[in-house]
C-alpha cells in the first residue's frame, strides 16, 4: 500500500482496553494496528454508526481516563474519512481526535468479550483465542475482489476472513440450500489464522472449509457490495 493510500494517526486507551487489546493481539498472534484497523472497520464502515449511538457511546466513556500514551497507526483513508465524519457528528464531546478514537476503540474492545459470548453462547477463555492454521483455495475472481476490499480498508486476510466466517451460519438450512457449485477451475492457496473457537466450528461443518469459505465469502461481498 502506498503512502497515498493511508493516513497516520494516533488514539489512546483506557486501561483496560489497552490491557485487553494485548491480551487478544497475543493470543491470536497479530499485532495491535492490525486488530485495531479491523475494529475501526468494523464500527464505522460495515456498520455504519448513527449520531444517537455515537453520542450514548461518548457519555458512556467521557469521564473514563486514557492512558497518557498516542499509540500510531496507519489507517486507510476510506476509514479516515469514516473517522472524521463520526467526529463532525458529535463535536460537542471533544476537539481532539485521539480523544474520540480512544473513547470509541476503548468503548468496542471492552465490548467484545460480551460480543463473543453473544456469538458463541458461551463465555470464552483466553485459550479460546489460540489460534490454528488453516488453508484453503479461492477461485481467482474471489481472490481479486477480496483483495481491493482488503486493500480499500487496511484489513488483513486474516481478519476478513475472520469476519466472514464469525457471522455466518454453515449448518443452517438456508445457507447449505443456496450453496451451488461451479465449473473447477485453477484456484489460489490462502494460508491463515482463525481462532480455535472459531475454527472447531468450520471443522464441524459438513462441507470443506475451502468451499465454505468461498461461498461465505460471496455472500459476505455480495452483502456489503455498497462497500467494495
Amino acid at each position: 500500500m502506498s503512502k497515498k493510500d493511508y493516513t497516520r494517526i494516533s488514539y489512546r486507551l483506557t486501561p483496560k482496553a489497552n490491557k485487553l487489546l494485548s491480551t487478544y493481539t497475543a493470543k491470536m498472534q497479530t499485532t495491535r494496528s492490525k486488530l485495531v484497523s479491523f475494529i475501526l472497520y468494523d464500527a464505522l464502515i460495515k456498520n455504519e454508526i448513527s449520531v444517537n449511538k455515537l453520542r450514548e457511546i461518548m457519555e458512556t466513556m467521557k469521564s473514563r481516563d486514557l492512558l497518557p500514551d498516542n499509540l500510531p497507526l496507519h489507517t486507510a483513508n476510506s476509514t479516515f474519512d469514516a473517522i472524521e465524519k463520526a467526529r463532525k457528528n458529535v463535536p460537542e464531546f471533544t476537539s481532539y481526535r485521539n480523544e474520540f478514537l480512544g473513547w470509541l476503540l476503548s468503548y468496542h474492545i471492552e465490548l467484545l468479550p460480551q460480543k463473543l459470548k453473544k456469538k458463541t453462547g458461551e463465555a470464552l477463555t483466553q485459550d479460546d483465542f489460540i489460534p490454528e492454521q488453516t488453508a484453503f483455495f479461492l477461485n481467482p475472481k474471489l481472490k481479486k475482489k477480496m483483495g481491493k476490499y482488503i486493500k480499500k480498508y487496511r484489513l488483513t486476510v486474516q481478519f476478513l476472513v475472520f469476519d466472514i466466517l464469525f457471522n455466518e451460519h454453515f449448518s443452517s438450512t438456508e445457507f447449505l440450500a443456496n450453496i451451488t457449485i461451479s465449473k473447477e477451475e485453477k484456484k489460489a492457496r490462502y494460508l491463515t489464522m482463525l481462532p480455535k473457537f472459531l475454527y472447531k466450528e468450520v471443522k464441524n461443518s459438513p462441507i470443506s472449509i475451502s468451499f465454505l469459505i468461498e461461498v461465505s465469502a460471496e455472500n459476505y461481498l455480495k452483502k456489503y457490495k455498497h462497500l467494495a
